[in-house]
């Protein structure tokens, strides 16, 4: 079940359509294979551009987000994916690929941190 004591930072519809949804999906933990979703933690690279996706709702601890909609991020998924590609010789910039309404407060303000620090570098 969903923390709801958790700080959110969605937009209120987009959160009460996840609730919603929530209560009657059933968990799929193979959906994001089957669509061909990228494993968590992987970015690409073309042309000296890192691009770093993230997709669906956003937690310190997704899995149970990841079980139930076959896909989420981590913030530390973020966070390391960015220093990779900051020390990655391939790449000469880096761009963020979101796809998400949101997620938790929790993890953005470290998350936020160290995207500066990759653009820094």
């Amino acid at each position: 079940m969903i923390n709801t004591h958790d700080l959110w930072a969605m937009e209120h519809k987009a959160l009460s359509s996840l609730l919603a949804s929530m209560s009657v999906m059933q968990p799929d933990p193979e959906a994001g294979r089957r669509d061909g979703l990228m494993e968590p933690g992987e970015y690409t690279v073309s042309n000296g551009v890192a691009v770093i996706p993230i997709r669906g709702v956003l937690s310190v601890n997704p899995s149970y987000y990841g079980k139930l909609f076959g896909y989420a991020t981590a913030f530390a998924d973020i966070r390391t994916m960015a220093a990779e590609a900051a020390q990655d010789p391939a790449v000469e910039a880096i761009i963020l690929n979101i796809d998400s309404p949101g997620g938790t407060v929790a993890g953005t303000q470290e998350t936020a941190a160290a995207l500066r620090a990759a653009g820094k570098q």
